[in-house]
């Protein structure tokens, strides 16, 4: 089975508010579909770790096969400049980039689904709706307003003659 792209992936990660029912559909379908690629990829790199250390034990026991008098951490050091060893760490390396990059992209389409469900409570509270067709007075009539019920409730001063 072909594996899918990531670049479609993150290209739906944006969510469209005025389409909850399709983007509720999309997102258990894209969220599984990433989850089985994250399990291969996974595997890709146990597989790859498990190769240089093969790697790494084979070129030591060869090390150690030429020269009775190499210690351990010698052999280990000369191995790892092997060319064997840093293909074999290359591989694990390119196989360890792919697991992270899809993980992470699990981990974003995970809270995608929290902000789709905080999204569906606002839309049930019935929060991006109009509820009135009044508008607001603005602040100047506000003001004028509180002045004329000031002038009204305080008595007016004439000047005594």
């Amino acid at each position: 089975m072909p594996r899918p792209d990531i670049l479609e992936f993150r290209a739906k990660l944006r969510i469209d508010k005025h389409d909850l029912d399709g983007e509720l559909e999309v997102h258990a379908e894209c969220q599984e579909a990433i989850a089985r690629v994250v399990a291969g990829c996974n595997t890709l790199q146990l597989e790859a770790k498990r190769a240089v250390e093969a790697v790494e034990a084979e070129v030591v026991d060869a090390l150690k096969r030429q020269s009775d008098k190499m210690s351990n951490p010698v052999a280990e050091k000369e191995a790892k400049r092997s060319s064997k060893y840093a293909a074999a760490w290359g591989a694990y390396q390119t196989a360890r980039q792919l697991y992270e990059e899809w993980a992470g992209l699990h981990s974003a389409w995970v809270t995608r689904g929290y902000n789709l469900k905080t999204l569906a409570d606002l839309h049930g509270q019935q929060y991006f709706s109009v509820t009135t067709t009044t508008m607001r007075p603005s602040a100047d009539t506000v003001l004028a307003e509180e002045r004329r019920r000031i002038r009204d409730a305080v008595p007016s001063r004439r000047p005594r003659s």
